[in-house]
């Protein structure tokens, strides 16, 4: 019997608290199984982690180019994975430029620059240059010159300082 005073039942305060608690709870299981990349795949190019060259060159040839964004354009590395392994890739690398017709001109030194830095933080992981663990670096740098590849190329095959001379 619901007649009497306190015994209405749950309220309308009652039902939107479940619901705003159901709602967390999905975004939280959503957040930890990843499921929010993938959503973002879904919505194309703009929106994903550019993980694919086709990907890659929808982001070059539609974002990059039309907002005329040399950051974008020029120093935007992706990494893509390929059957010979993972490679970071920009808008320049000849399997992107090719596929469309606008184009941004970018300095030259983006893939150099890029390439150092990525050698240089693989290399930091294993020492620090100046102290105990420097040989662990070296050997590190070393190593990651004639792995990291960037644009279909080694950044030993880039030229980079350091590389050349330690390979």
């Amino acid at each position: 019997m619901m007649n009497k005073k306190g015994e209405e039942g749950p309220g309308m305060g009652t039902f939107i608290g479940v619901l705003v608690i159901l709602i967390a709870a999905i975004i939280v299981i959503m957040f930890f199984t990843g499921a929010f990349g993938r959503i973002g795949e879904s919505f194309g190019a703009a929106f994903s982690s550019g993980t694919s060259v086709e990907a890659v060159i929808q982001s070059c040839g539609t974002i990059a180019v039309q907002a005329e964004s040399k950051y974008l354009y020029c120093e935007d590395f992706k990494k893509v994975s390929f059957p010979t392994g993972a490679e970071w890739i920009n808008c320049e690398d000849s399997r992107v430029v090719d596929k469309f017709t606008q184009h941004l001109s970018c300095k030259g030194t983006e893939v150099q620059a890029f390439c150092m830095a990525t050698v240089n933080a693989e290399a930091l992981k294993a020492g620090t240059p100046g102290t105990a663990s420097a040989a662990k670096y070296t050997a590190q740098f070393v190593k990651s010159c004639n792995s990291v590849k960037v644009n279909g190329q080694t950044c030993t095959q880039w030229g980079i300082s350091g590389c050349a001379v330690a390979a």
